[in-house]
């Protein structure tokens, strides 16, 4: 593993808060596990640390990134057997079983999957139960329409896409009723408008149908 990933991992585990109710262990864990899924993906937005990181591999730096998605998938795939083994014991891990913050590890793994239909239910149930916030759930949901080539409901998914155009960028995924979409956002939790969660994620919002799009969406 790349020795960066393993500072943040240090640094992160040291400045989450455990708040679990009935296993400080495991929540321990899944705080560990969600500072490593996170840590990943953050690499691929750190231009700084592009040149050192090539020179840990000793690959060209335009090579990094290849080597840094071999590194995520192995990565996802080694959280996501665990998020089995957990569910397989305890059922999905929830705030009243390891707190909140842990609670977002699992949920995390599951996004970063290509199991999301098999998760969803789960998901779901936990929402449902208050034992997920409703936004993350909505988040796995839009994304897996976006996955589908269907039209999501929250606004929260963004993908890189060619359009009929010719046209090629990062659009937000389009929208089934964009008029009506930051109400649904209030209702379900979120703080931000559609147009503030694009700019979060650097970019322009714009509204697009699926007739606009001319190639299947890529999963990121």
């Amino acid at each position: 593993m790349i020795k960066c990933i393993t500072i943040i991992l240090l640094v992160g585990v040291s400045a989450l808060s455990v708040s679990a109710q009935k296993e400080p262990a495991l929540a321990r864990s899944m705080d560990s596990v969600y500072v490593v899924d996170q840590a990943v993906r953050k690499l691929f937005s750190s231009s700084l640390n592009r040149d050192s990181m090539a020179k840990a591999k000793n690959v060209p730096v335009d090579e990094i990134y290849t080597v840094l998605t071999a590194e995520m998938v192995r990565i996802d795939s080694a959280n996501i057997r665990f998020i089995d083994s957990v569910i397989r014991v305890y059922g999905y891990p929830g705030k009243s079983l390891v707190g909140e913050n842990a609670s977002y590890a699992a949920w995390s793994v599951i996004q970063h999957s290509s199991r999301i239909d098999e998760f969803m239910p789960l998901l779901k149930a936990a929402a449902d139960n208050g034992e997920l916030d409703f936004p993350f759930y909505a988040m796995t949901l839009d994304r897996q329409l976006m996955y589908k080539r269907q039209e999501q409901i929250y606004g929260t998914q963004g993908s890189m896409v060619t359009l009929k155009s010719g046209e090629k960028g990062m659009i937000i995924w389009p929208i089934k009723d964009p008029e009506g979409v930051d109400e649904r956002r209030k209702k379900a939790g979120f703080t931000s408008t559609v147009k503030e969660n694009a700019a979060r994620m650097r970019i322009d919002y714009k509204v697009y149908k699926l007739s606009d799009l001319s190639e299947p969406v890529k999963k990121q």
